[in-house]
């Protein structure tokens, strides 16, 4: 019967890909709101907001390298 169980790590990974989503998603979801997603969606929304925080931590370093520059 262990072939239709989840991993044990399987919560920890749900719940914190609903953290990140509703701590770095701008304020535009709750927890129930992301809780509730299907999975592709919620992934897709977690994508998104890693995409976007990678492109602001390139912006800044580059901005702080010019900066070290002067």
């Amino acid at each position: 019967l262990t072939f239709f169980t989840l991993p044990p790590n399987y919560k920890k990974q749900i719940y914190d890909e609903i953290f990140f989503i509703v701590f770095h998603g701008g304020g535009g979801f709750t927890f129930g709101d992301v809780y509730n997603l299907p999975n592709h969606i919620r992934r897709m929304y977690l994508n998104q907001v890693l995409e976007i925080k990678k492109k602001e931590n390139e912006q800044i370093q580059k901005a702080n390298s010019k900066v070290r520059r002067k």
